[in-house]
């Protein structure tokens, strides 16, 4: 991550519910031990490899960012003492950095961190899925170019493998000493210089965490995903790592050195559950302290018996959705794709799995956002409508009800996260619908990770499944989506390509007026919802419950709920 809807509790939303105020301390104090529960365990502790929330979230409290989100989603100085300074037209971005900043093994945070850490992802051998939000940097097109020839060369047997290796390290060398695209006139200043002016830059490059050069010059490229630093991380955040047992828990503790002031709970634990009844359970009897994404059945309990938990409710910059193979001959046609929406409830099953909490989601950009289009093709249940667009496509149903064409069967594996409840609970919802129309699918239940491991674009060894159900967390309110909708784009696992979406794509990047890049996604938002590259299923909100014995100025907003927590405490007087 890797995260909706304003709705009936969004409304109310930010604010605790439910339960008495137990007797507290009248202010902040030093120490104790917050336990959030999770469904998942990590991927990556590295802030240019990992692909997922749970990790993000984590990794917010070990690495630190040139700036921050408030709660309003606004960017705020971080690492960079303020909003960097911009020149020549948008194209040369200068950020001064603090001379407070220290790694947790006590070396200064420098701008030649920084300057490693964004030419870590251009590397050649780099196998993550962020270098296409620096592509407007100074002679990155031009870089790149050489390793497609570089790969094409392989490819056709016009060199080898070792040769291409050795040709495009060099022009990585060449490019980052005397390019001109990142350079430090000295160790607090940092300039960025672009071709081009690039409205998703600030974004993209607020979006990770500095890592530390001397801890991973020697493992970069190919090398970084092996190495033990993803599992024992050196940043510079409000805390540091302690331990990381897999499947069981990450602990991390307060930071004394933080330039920030040291925050006020000593440690930070994030323990995996198999599912989120069982976080649940633990949260009841006091052996966590926080779980999100709290079952919507179990609220009125939370609120009528369990005065000591107080609620949050809040909308979030994400959704869910069916992810489709487009290079599955059966997916090929947007018709068979909004064939497929159209037989789907969504009303129904958001009311089911949420009790109305949530809304159904038609596109990719949430309720919550600024470029938000209302206007979109939305795709009511109608099955009847379904069955003939298949009938016309040629889908016939067979003697078994189970549509077939030019002799092959229309069915397919259905891929989803078995700890999530309402993942699970939807595949059901979702295998029951297409079976009304002729459609067969298999549901495949699985852990989070494989699914990350399924759905990775980076990865040439994956099998990818035909269809998979996950979804997109957004951390800011930046609507470039290049990297997931362009042809060319690094999260595009789906192989989804529409020229048209391109253009738009690389318009709304090189367009730095709001108003008209509204008009620009809008406009991608409208092709998306008509192409049906994923099958939209719902806008998500949130709610959390969190032990009142946790205090401080705890606030639900659409980037999340842990912004702030450095300023949380623990009350030592309530149990």
């Amino acid at each position: 991550m890797l995260l909706s809807a304003c709705t009936k509790s969004g409304n109310d939303t930010n604010k605790p519910a439910g339960g008495d105020k137990p007797a507290a301390t009248s202010g902040p104090v030093k120490g104790g031990t917050f336990t959030m529960a999770v469904v998942q365990d990590a991927s990556f502790l590295n802030p240019i490899l990992n692909q997922d929330a749970h990790s993000n979230t984590i990794m917010a409290f070990i690495y630190d960012r040139l700036l921050d989100l408030n709660e309003k989603g606004e960017y705020i100085p971080w690492l960079a003492t303020g909003m960097p300074k911009t020149e020549d037209g948008g194209k040369k971005w200068t950020f001064t950095l603090r001379k407070d900043a220290k790694f947790s093994d006590g070396k200064p945070l420098t701008a030649k961190d920084v300057k490693f850490t964004f030419e870590a992802v251009l590397h050649p051998g780099y196998t993550g899925n962020r270098a296409s939000g620096l592509t407007e940097l100074k002679g990155v097109k031009d870089l790149r170019a050489v390793y497609s020839a570089a790969k094409k060369d392989v490819t056709e047997k016009k060199s080898t493998q070792e040769e291409a290796d050795r040709k495009t390290a060099e022009a990585w060398e060449k490019w980052r000493k005397d390019g001109g695209a990142i350079t430090t006139p000295d160790d607090y200043t940092v300039i960025f210089q672009l071709d081009n002016p690039f409205a998703p830059l600030l974004a993209n490059l607020t979006a990770r965490g500095i890592m530390p050069e001397h801890v991973w010059k020697d493992s970069v490229g190919a090398k970084m995903k092996e190495a033990k630093m993803n599992r024992e991380p050196v940043g510079s955040g409000r805390y540091t790592f302690v331990e990381w047992k897999a499947g069981d828990r990450i602990v991390l503790k307060a930071n004394d050195n933080w330039w920030g002031g040291r925050p006020n709970i000593d440690q930070l634990v994030f323990r995996q559950f198999a599912d989120r009844n069982a976080a649940m359970l633990a949260l009841e009897k006091g052996e966590v302290d926080m779980v999100p994404g709290m079952p919507v059945e179990q609220l009125d309990h939370v609120k009528k018996d369990l005065p000591y938990i107080a609620l949050f409710q809040y909308p979030l910059n994400s959704y869910r959705n069916i992810a489709l193979d487009l290079k599955n001959p059966l997916f090929e046609k947007k018709e068979v794709r909004q064939a497929l929406a159209y037989a789907l409830d969504k009303e129904v099953m958001v009311n089911k799995l949420f009790n109305g909490l949530n809304q159904p989601a038609w596109s990719h950009a949430s309720l919550v956002r600024w470029d938000y289009n209302p206007n979109v093709t939305k795709y009511g249940f109608d099955q009847a409508k379904a069955k003939k667009m298949l009938d016309d496509l040629g889908w016939k149903a067979g003697a078994d009800g189970i549509r077939v064409k030019d002799g092959k069967k229309f069915a397919f594996d259905l891929y989803y996260v078995t700890s999530y409840k309402e993942d699970s609970e939807a595949a059901q919802l979702i295998q029951a619908r297409w079976k009304e129309i002729g459609v067969d699918v298999s549901l495949k239940g699985t852990d989070y990770n494989t699914i990350l491991d399924l759905s990775d674009a980076g990865n040439p060894k994956r099998n990818q499944p035909p269809a998979y159900i996950l979804g997109w967390s957004v951390g800011s309110n930046e609507p470039d989506s290049f990297s997931i909708w362009s042809c060319a784009g690094d999260f595009n696992d789906i192989s989804y390509c529409n020229q048209e979406v391109d253009s738009l794509l690389k318009q709304g990047r090189a367009e730095v007026d709001q108003a008209k890049r509204k008009e620009i996604y809008s406009k991608i938002q409208a092709l998306l919802a008509e192409d049906q590259p994923y099958i939209w299923l719902w806008f998500k909100s949130e709610n959390v419950g969190i032990n009142k014995r946790v205090k401080g100025p705890i606030a639900g907003t659409p980037i999340g709920i842990e912004w702030n927590l450095e300023k949380w405490w623990i009350d030592p007087n309530v149990k």
